[in-house]
């Protein structure tokens, strides 16, 4: 009997032991559960503090806008750069090519004028006739044409002419007026020395002054050459005083003289040559050459009377 007391007395004290472990077991499950449910809540804490470190960091967001920003003006900037370098180019190369435009117009008209120039009549003064060789001037006496200054003079001319062509002066000595149709020789300087002697005449009927006369003859002799130093007139022939000749020599540029006179003395001959256009000397056109020793001493081209 006593050891069924003992067995009952074991067995309630194994129903309490196993009824506080039971206990044990359920408060320990609850504490399991609130340490997970503590845990949850604190990855939960976390995940919403790292959104709100997120929403809390603006400043990251704004410069990555703020970058983009400027990245965009500096592109703006670029293009702005490139289209006004564009514009000027294409300013300029307009500018440019109006310039070229307005040149080639004045190139046309001034190549137009030109060949209207060149395919009108041109007025041949009877004063000044140009020649291909400024130095020579024609073998045909008749066109009574010298050259001075590498110019070509055709007579008659004006004593204007004559001064202005070759800048000799009248002489400052000389009374100023001719008489009312009238001949005269006067003498035309080149600093005060006498260079060349001139055959006017005034076929008015009243008195003008020698400015304003008719230059018919031009006359140089080798003293206003060799003495005074004055340029050489170039006469037909492209003969010039003080050079050498003869009487075949003018033959063959002239052929044979209307008339020669010779002077002859002791270590002196001179000869006249005479070239009339009129062989009975009845205009008193002529060209007459005078030599003295083998060389030209004077030279004479008159017009008329």
């Amino acid at each position: 009997m006593e050891d069924n007391n003992n067995i009952v007395e074991e067995n309630e004290q194994i129903i309490e032991e196993t009824t506080e472990s039971i206990d044990n077991n359920e408060d320990t499950s609850e504490e399991i559960e609130k340490e997970t449910v503590e845990e949850e809540s604190v990855e939960k804490e976390v995940e919403k503090d790292d959104e709100s470190v997120e929403e809390d960091n603006p400043n990251d967001v704004s410069k990555e806008s703020t970058e983009k920003e400027i990245q965009s003006e500096e592109d703006d900037k670029e293009v702005e750069s490139k289209s006004s370098k564009v514009i000027f180019i294409i300013v300029i190369t307009v500018i440019i090519l109006l310039l070229l435009g307005l040149v080639g117009v004045l190139v046309y008209f001034n190549t137009h004028n030109e060949i209207k120039d060149d395919t009108a009549p041109k007025k041949e003064t009877k004063e000044v006739v140009e020649v291909n060789n400024k130095n020579e001037v024609s073998n045909e006496w008749k066109e009574y044409v010298i050259s001075v200054y590498n110019k070509t003079l055709k007579l008659p001319t004006t004593y204007e002419r004559v001064e202005a062509l070759s800048g000799f002066k009248l002489d400052p000595n000389l009374n100023s007026h001719m008489k009312a149709n009238s001949n005269d020789i006067i003498n035309m300087f080149v600093e005060d020395k006498l260079a060349l002697y001139v055959y006017v005449k005034n076929d008015n009927d009243k008195e003008i002054e020698y400015i304003n006369s008719k230059v018919i003859g031009i006359w140089q002799s080798k003293y206003q050459v060799e003495t005074n130093h004055a340029e050489k007139i170039i006469f037909p022939g492209n003969l010039v005083v003080g050079q050498d000749m003869n009487k075949d020599t003018l033959v063959s540029l002239f052929g044979e003289p209307s008339n020669v006179r010779n002077t002859n003395l002791e270590n002196y001959i001179s000869e006249d040559y005479y070239y009339y256009e009129d062989e009975k000397s009845v205009t008193e056109k002529f060209y007459r050459i005078t030599v003295v020793n083998g060389r030209i001493s004077d030279l004479y081209l008159v017009t008329e009377k």
